[in-house]
Parts: C-alpha cells; structure tokens; sequence
C-alpha cells in the first residue's frame, strides 16, 4: 500500500507472535494463509528487523530450490559432500549446514514441495533436533498458500507430519480493521475503500478483475460492476468466492460485492 510516494507498511498483531517464535533456539515455524495475503512480505519484513539471516526459496521445483541452497551454501563457505544427483541428501545436508551457520531457511509455498525436498527437510529437522547445544542456529519456516493443501501437506502419514512445533495463520483484514487504516491514512473514496476490502479483506482475484476494467472509481456505481463482473467472470474469482465467503455465496458475485459494500457502509 502507498501513501504519496513512500510505502506504507500496516503492522499486524501477527508480527509481535512471529518474532517472539523466531527467538527460539531452533526455529520450526509453519506460517498458513491464503494466497498474496502477505506470507512472505511479513516474513521478510520481520527477519529484517530482527536482522536475521535467511534464504527464501520460492518452490516450484527441484532444479532451481536446489540451485538456490547450492548458492547460498557457498555464500557462507558450507562445502556440500553430497551430489546434487541425490536430491535428497543434498537437500538434507545443505539444509543442515545453512541452519547450523545460523541462517533461517523460508521455503515459501510448501503446497508445492517435491517428495524429495519432503523427504529431505525431515531427514534434515530430525538430524537438528538431535543437537543437544543449538545456539547460534537458524531454524526452517514454510509458508503456505491455501491452506488446505498445506495443512495436507504437514498431516499425518506425511514426511513433515510434528515437524514444525509453531504454527501462525496470518488472517485476511477485517472490516474493523480496514476502518481503523482508512481513519489512520485519511482514505475517504469509497470505492478506493472497496477496492482496499477486497484486495486485502479475501479476493484479490475480483479486485484484479475490477481493477484491469477501472471499474473502482467515484464515476462507477456498483450496479455497473456488479453487471460487468457477471459478464466477464472468471473461475478465479468464483473459486475465490467458494473459498473465502461459504458454498452459500457461491458464484453470486452480485451479493458479495453487496456484503463488502455493506460492511464498508458504502449503500
């Protein structure tokens, strides 16, 4: 979010709990939340303050996870024995040495771990937990889009299954609190106002949709974007509504444009 020509950063409850589970001596922190809620900007922005070390791989899959531990290994002068054609056991030992030289290691979007990087973060956080004098160690935070999946992910029978003894649901803006940001930030537009509750309030894929059309702006009127989202509605956005509003609401996007607008008090 801007405000003029800086950044404005919107500190959450959230982040007071973060930084006091990443003082533990070895850190095993699994962050939930729905997608672009902030997962990985929150993070980033508390291990910079703590002035943390840390890597964040953004998994999609093996090859470039792996090239960005070999990389980071060799930023901290970790020599890897293991051959990166053993995904596993590279996996494992770069892990290892990254966190026992302190470095906290963010593996963001969980959902899309390999069977081997499963495999060989628990190989990895069962060597560590062994250590008996872990000062001086980082630790593993996974961050997780759609929870459901990532919940999965880390459920019984799963290689990650009790490996991660804190987790942290960063949660999508309330009403309340979207209220209190537009007083504190002085945003009196409404339809800014509306855009702000869906952006960050749960569907960020109808903000897109309103936004690419300019549709949120004080010349609209919510009978006109109620009308163009009905023709141009994506599965996105109804996948979003299904998710994040209830069954009930379902595909009736004219009614959760009305909720949002109605809890913003904009009709």
């Amino acid at each position: 979010m801007r405000k003029g020509d800086g950044v404005v950063w919107i500190e959450r409850n959230i982040e007071s709990e973060i930084a006091d589970a990443l003082a533990k001596p070895l850190v095993l922190l699994h962050i939930r939340g729905r997608r672009r809620i902030g997962k990985t900007s929150t993070i980033k922005r508390i291990l910079n303050k703590l002035h943390k070390d840390y890597v964040v791989c953004q998994i999609r899959t093996d090859l470039p996870t792996i090239e960005i531990l070999r990389n980071a290994c060799q930023k901290h002068s970790a020599q890897l024995e293991c051959k990166e054609n053993n995904v596993i056991g590279f996996y494992q030992e770069a892990i290892i040495k990254l966190v026992k030289s302190g470095n906290l290691i963010v593996f963001d979007e969980i959902q899309r771990a390999s069977e081997s990087l499963q495999n060989g973060l628990q190989a990895a956080i069962d060597d560590l937990k062994t250590e008996e004098n872990r000062k001086g160690f980082g630790g593993v935070i996974v961050l997780g889009s759609y929870p459901y999946l990532a919940d999965a992910m880390l459920g019984r029978s799963k290689p990650l299954f009790h490996r991660f003894n804190i987790t942290k649901t960063i949660s999508q803006f309330t009403g309340g609190e979207l209220k209190m940001l537009f007083k504190q930030y002085e945003i009196v537009d409404p339809w800014l106002m509306l855009s702000f509750k869906m952006m960050f309030g749960g569907l960020p894929a109808l903000y897109d949709l309103c936004a690419s059309s300019n549709l949120l702006n004080n010349n609209s009127k919510l009978e006109n974007i109620i009308e163009h989202i009905f023709s141009t509605s994506s599965s996105n956005v109804a996948q979003e509504a299904e998710m994040y509003f209830g069954e009930e609401v379902g595909n009736e996007l004219s009614q959760i444009l009305r909720i949002l607008a109605l809890d913003l008090s904009l009709i």
